[in-house]
């Protein structure tokens, strides 16, 4: 539950980021291309470093649906519930 959480909270902070055009502190916009970057950059360390399958690129699919939304969906788990029973997993 408190991973959950903390994707909850994660995934609505980057989203607020997007949509309120944060800039870090070296003056980029945070946009969506730099967050995908990111994700994508991300995504590959896990999978070049994980040693049995793993949902790392379902994840990221998953977060880059979300993060390109116009409105804050409520609940990311819904979705990834949904994505795992229509799955069989």
């Amino acid at each position: 539950m408190e991973d959950a959480a903390t994707a909850e909270i994660s995934r609505a902070q980057i989203w607020q980021w997007l949509k309120h055009g944060a800039q870090l502190n070296d003056g980029r916009s945070v946009n969506l291309q730099l967050v995908e970057n990111i994700i994508q950059q991300e995504t590959s360390k896990w999978l070049a470093n994980s040693t049995r399958e793993q949902r790392f690129e379902d994840a990221a699919n998953l977060l880059m649906k979300f993060l390109s939304d116009k409105h804050l969906k409520e609940f990311l788990t819904l979705d990834a519930y949904e994505k795992l029973v229509s799955e069989g997993n």
